[in-house]
């Protein structure tokens, strides 16, 4: 897709930006994206996106995990987890 260049200059757009594409009732917007930092690659595949809108609707529909008093409490919970889930063991890595 070509932009013009005054509008790219006026956008601050360069050569392989990225843009977000919506459709609006007055035709297609066209948005920068924000810009990524390549180590969170995983953040923007389609699996964890999947995951962050099932917290969006869990979270609208009242569903909450647990509430832990403190610090200890919750990394106690973590290896509760880890231990009922086999991943403590070594020898089924």
């Amino acid at each position: 897709m070509t932009i013009p260049k005054n509008l790219r200059r006026q956008a601050r757009l360069s050569e392989g930006d990225e843009l977000d594409v919506e459709m609006t009732s007055d035709g297609i917007l066209l948005r920068p994206c924000a810009q990524r930092d390549q180590d969170q690659w995983w953040y923007w595949t389609d699996e964890w996106q999947a995951g962050e809108q099932q917290i969006v609707e869990d979270r609208a529909a009242g569903r909450r995990g647990p509430v832990f008093a403190c610090g200890d409490e919750f990394v106690a919970a973590l290896r509760e987890t880890a231990a009922s889930d086999g991943a403590g063991d070594s020898s089924s890595r």
